[in-house]
Parts: structure tokens; C-alpha cells; sequence
């Protein structure tokens, strides 16, 4: 007899299915049919079928090793979709409407319904609510920034000249190199990875750079760089 264990997470709460062990014979009887077609023969190409059926084994009752496949959602629905019968129908409903919950989910998000946003924020502990306030005031920040900047003939390399000089103080190098120091991969977002305190440290740093900017009229990307240079340095010095 053979068994499988899958897991089925999906965003906002709804976790549908989570490690659900059930019995493969149960749904189909001809257990044999169902590996030889599904998983060892290949019903999918073999890049499909590694990351989504994993093989693991296991002692039964009378420790004797037998065999399970750990199924992701992708595995679950190429093998359940084949499962006939009254169990199996139940299965799939199952599947249908979690499906049907993640569509629905992501058109909300895609449509950028704000509602949902604050829906998952509810769930989230102080110190997690804490870090998302930061982070969206950094973003609104750093679209000012980036008007502001524009406005005063910075162009080009010249936003990354102004980033960067702010991160040196404070984070100890620049976007590139920070990423490199905690291991970050080169395509994500380096805020989305900083501290509360670190995300609190470079929007105010900027906040008071383009108030600087404006006051003194700098223009180009040398100048405007080096005041944020300059204030972030400052700032790194009063958090010491």
C-alpha cells in the first residue's frame, strides 16, 4: 500500500490543506496504476516530476520500509485530477474551491485593493506591524525623493549615487555590497530585508537630505549625492 503527504499553503489564512495524510488506494484502488502512470513513468516531464513528488519511505506497523511520495500542490493536482469515484470527488471540490480562494485573492491584490492589505496586516504581531509602517513610509518617501531629484537635474546613475551614499553610514556599504554581506540574492529588494530601526535610520536620513537639497538649490548628480553623503553621515554618528 502506498501513501502520500502533501501540503497546500495559501496566502492570507487560508492554509486549505496543511500536511494532510491521506491513502492513495483509498481514492484509486489500483495503487500500482497510479505510480506507474503518475509519478515513475513520467505522466509529467521528469523536471516537473522532481521538485513536486518526493520520495520518501518510512517504517510501517510491522517495521517493514515502505514507500510515500510528498506531494506539493502542483503534484497533488496533476495526480487528483486523474482520482475516480464518490471519495475522489470530494477531493476535488476540495481542490477547486481552495484554487478558487487563491484566484480570488490574487485578483483583490492585482486590483490593489486596499482592504486586503489591511486584512493581512491584522493578522500580523505588533513588531511585524511596526516594520510595515516603516516600509511604507519609506516608500512614499522614496517617491518624493525620486521627484525631487529629478526636479534638481539629478538623472541616470545619479539616483543610485544619491542610494548608496545614504547606505554607506548607515548600513555599512552599497545596495550591492550590503546584499553580498548578508547573503541576499541580487534581484531582491534590499529594503524589504532591513530592520525596523535600519528602515526607520535611512528614510528619516533622506527625509532631511532632499529638505537640505531644496534649501541650499543643488543640482546635478555630484552635489546631490554628496549631501546625502553627508546628512547620512550625521545620522549614523547621533544613532551611535
Amino acid at each position: 500500500m502506498f501513501s502520500a503527504i502533501f501540503s497546500l499553503s495559501l496566502c492570507y489564512n487560508w492554509l486549505i490543506f496543511n500536511r494532510l495524510n491521506f491513502d492513495l488506494v483509498g481514492l484509486w484502488t489500483d495503487s500500482s496504476r497510479l505510480l506507474g502512470c503518475s509519478i515513475e513513468d513520467g505522466l509529467t516531464r521528469e523536471d516537473f516530476n522532481h521538485p513536486n513528488f518526493g520520495v520518501v519511505k518510512y517504517l510501517d506497523s510491522k517495521s517493514e520500509e515502505r514507500r510515500e511520495y510528498r506531494l506539493s500542490y502542483k503534484g497533488f493536482m496533476a495526480v487528483a485530477m486523474s482520482f475516480t469515484g464518490k471519495e475522489a470527488g470530494r477531493w476535488k471540490e476540495k481542490f477547486i474551491q481552495a484554487f478558487e480562494t487563491a484566484m480570488e485573492i490574487y485578483e483583490r491584490a492585482r486590483s490593489g485593493d486596499i482592504t486586503l492589505a489591511d486584512q493581512i496586516a491584522n493578522l500580523a504581531t505588533d513588531e511585524q506591524t511596526k516594520w510595515l509602517i516603516a516600509r511604507q513610509t519609506g516608500k512614499v518617501m522614496r517617491n518624493q525623493q525620486t521627484n525631487v531629484l529629478k526636479e534638481h537635474g539629478v538623472y541616470g546613475i545619479g539616483y543610485a549615487m544619491c542610494t548608496n551614499n545614504t547606505y554607506r553610514p548607515l548600513l555599512g556599504g552599497t545596495a550591492k555590497e550590503v546584499k553580498e554581506i548578508r547573503g541576499l540574492p541580487v534581484n531582491v529588494s534590499l529594503r524589504d530585508n532591513l530592520s525596523m530601526e535600519e528602515l526607520t535610520g535611512v528614510t528619516y536620513a533622506e527625509t532631511i537630505t532632499l529638505r537640505k537639497i531644496q534649501e541650499k538649490n543643488l543640482q546635478g548628480n555630484l552635489d546631490c549625492a554628496h549631501e546625502h553623503l553627508v546628512v547620512a553621515e550625521k545620522v549614523a554618528e547621533a544613532r551611535r
